[in-house]
């Protein structure tokens, strides 16, 4: 009888362990997937709907028996990003649950297993993936990790074993436990967890973790996909994940798996992007989108206390609180610091429309002795470049510069670059002094471009960027005294950071304002009747369309 009673209790116990009881339903736990760290993911049939699905469990407890908030904050974030990535190609959120000290995550489950599965499956057979396949899955992975782009989250962790695929063939990117989502006050991860095959450079280097580094790690997966090795090669070369959209071979890949995603999907924000892709796919300059608000875009307001000068070194330049009636933040420098530059937050990201800062650059010792020591320079830089600690706006391919001493713009971009390289080294071939005179003339007017007026200490500066999703229409104009100078820049990059450059003791820059504006302050009229019809495409329309407003010179445009 005692018998009888422990098999019975046994068999209760077994029925108990392959049921979980949770506030959202009953699941029947099917097998275990996988295990690590602090949690387990399980293969469960909801008892409800009678589909399978996999639940990560995550436990709140360390092996001490303590509760980790961090843990449970890890989970939370997971679920919070789950919740917002609402498409396809993403594994699909279905809900979640705490119970005694435990997250438990229910998500979609992917019948063909990861990639990672996929890759070691063929490893094994000594089969190599076709070459279609390998480019229908890169368009996939590509399609969706550019989608977690737009919602400024980073995944962080991409590799094989995050990325699932379904009986249909259709990727899913999975574990979103380690990304992370930007806003507007930052634009980069500053936390080091991943896969340590997959670690990008970067990251271990530096500390944080940009949208560049998924690219970073697709590429890691590609190459696993074709040689069944990990790739190591030059960490400082990358492409724009929109470029890779756009390679020939994918084009139709892309397109392709676009339209189908249209036709089944629910989400208004999703159905909006893959419009965006489909549009966008043959257009010969990239678009990525990198904007966490529904499509199409709306101006957001600027939170003024995310206005604030990154300070690299506390000891060459100091950050003054905001003053109500005088400014947002300031910075002044505290010695003589040449070639030192300092940027702005927010970042400010393609989609975001029109933004308006005020500034004005103040200098103490101008007022006390009535000299003026210059060095006032506003600039814009690509926000995913890193600016050495030498560094001058406009010195290099990665930003503009403007300066007030001279009213200067300064864009050595590549081709640039080499141009002015040549003037220089015709200066030093040179015999004559009219013909070094001559050099030097020439190389000043590849570097320096005239047209913009002077700005002084006291006076206030303004800038409008205008960042629509199309890179072609992204432009940059400044405004002294109220007018409209007559240098303007387009065809500005994804994400962009004001930067400014002070070099004396005691010289600040004030910022005054920064703010959304609903529209430009700059209209666009033809300079003559069917000068938009031109068949250059929209940089040569945007050309003939600036109408000049201020009397000195010429307007110029200037291609970032």
């Amino acid at each position: 009888m005692n018998q009888e009673v422990e098999n019975l209790v046994k068999n209760l116990e077994q029925t108990s362990e392959q049921l979980l009881e949770l506030d959202i339903g009953t699941f029947e736990i099917l097998k275990k997937i996988a295990k690590g760290g602090q949690g387990r993911a399980i293969l469960a049939k909801q008892i409800s709907t009678d589909s399978q699905v996999v639940i990560k469990e995550i436990s709140c407890i360390d092996n001490h028996g303590n509760f980790v908030q961090k843990i449970k904050d890890f989970a939370e974030r997971e679920i919070e990003n789950h919740k917002k990535m609402d498409f396809q190609l993403i594994v699909k959120f279905i809900d979640s649950s705490f119970k005694d000290n435990k997250y438990y995550i229910i998500i979609e489950y992917c019948e063909k297993g990861s990639l990672g599965d996929m890759i070691n499956e063929h490893f094994r057979k000594k089969e190599r993936f076709e070459e279609e396949v390998i480019w229908d899955y890169l368009a996939q992975i590509a399609l969706g990790v550019n989608y977690l782009h737009i919602q400024k989250v980073v995944h962080k962790d991409l590799n094989p074993n995050n990325i699932f695929l379904t009986d249909e063939g259709q990727i899913r990117i999975g574990d979103l436990g380690l990304s992370k989502m930007l806003d507007g006050g930052i634009s980069f991860s500053p936390t080091l967890v991943g896969t340590m095959d997959y670690y990008v450079p970067e990251h271990i280097i530096l500390g944080w973790y940009k949208y560049s580094g998924d690219v970073w790690q697709i590429g890691l997966i590609i190459y696993n996909l074709l040689t069944f090795k990990d790739a190591f090669h030059n960490p400082y070369e990358r492409i724009a994940l929109n470029s890779l959209l756009k390679l020939e071979k994918m084009k139709k890949h892309v397109r392709d798996h676009a339209q189908k995603l249209l036709q089944s999907e629910s989400s208004e924000n999703a159905k909006e992007y893959l419009r965006m892709i489909i549009e966008d796919i043959d257009r010969p300059l990239v678009v990525q989108q990198v904007n966490s608000q529904p499509l199409p875009h709306q101006n957001i307001p600027i939170d003024p206390k995310e206005v604030k000068f990154e300070i690299k070194n506390p000891y060459i330049a100091k950050r003054s609180k905001a003053q109500v009636g005088s400014h947002l933040d300031m910075i002044t420098m505290l010695m003589e610091k040449n070639l030192y530059v300092t940027s702005l937050l927010p970042v400010i990201f393609q989609g975001d429309g029109v933004v308006r800062i005020e500034m004005k650059f103040e200098d103490p010792e101008l007022t006390q002795e009535g000299k003026d020591r210059g060095c006032r320079w506003i600039g814009i830089v690509n926000a995913d470049f890193d600016i050495p600690d030498s560094y001058y706006p406009g010195v290099n391919g990665e930003s503009i510069g403007y300066s007030g001493s001279d009213g200067s713009i300064v864009h050595l971009n590549e081709k640039n670059k080499q141009c002015y390289l040549a003037a220089k080294q015709e200066e030093d071939k040179a015999v004559s002094k009219e013909a070094k005179e001559e050099a030097n003339k020439k190389a000043k007017s590849i570097k320096f471009i005239d047209g913009n007026d002077k700005f002084e200490n006291g006076e206030v500066v303004i800038a409008e960027i205008n960042m629509p999703f199309n890179r072609q229409e992204r432009t940059l104009h400044f405004f002294v005294k109220g007018k409209w100078q007559p240098v303007s820049i387009i065809g500005l990059p994804d994400s962009v950071k004001f930067i400014f450059q002070r070099r004396f003791e005691d010289q600040s820059v004030k910022i005054i304002s920064m703010r959304s504006v609903p529209k430009s302050s700059v209209v666009y009229e033809p300079l003559e009747q069917n000068s938009h019809t031109d068949k250059g495409g929209i940089f040569d329309r945007l050309k003939s369309l600036f109408r000049p407003q201020v009397s000195s010179g010429g307007r110029k445009v200037i291609e970032w």
